[in-house]
């Protein structure tokens, strides 16, 4: 009985660590913004990358959400769920 339940606390504990996080990238600059929502996108996607570790790796991106500035300059959010490699 204790070999069951000491393996199912290892197994518990693996799968705690294993667990996925999430980080959020914004694509901000001094400049003031993006020409292109595009960029803008691709910018935050860059900055969320920039949180991962190096045990980890971008499992998905969520859908960025941008919006235009007084200046008509683009700027977006954007969060990266993260998964442990293997």
């Amino acid at each position: 009985m204790k070999k069951y339940l000491l393996a199912a606390a290892l197994v518990m504990a693996s799968t705690s660590a294993m667990a996925d996080r999430l980080v959020s990238g914004s694509s901000d600059s001094f400049l003031g913004g993006w020409d292109s929502k595009a960029e803008a996108c691709e910018s935050a996607k860059i900055q969320a990358e920039k949180g991962r570790w190096d045990t980890e790796q971008v499992e998905s991106f969520s859908k960025c959400d941008c919006d235009k500035n007084s200046h008509g300059k683009w700027s977006c959010s954007v969060d990266a769920k993260l998964e442990k490699m293997h």
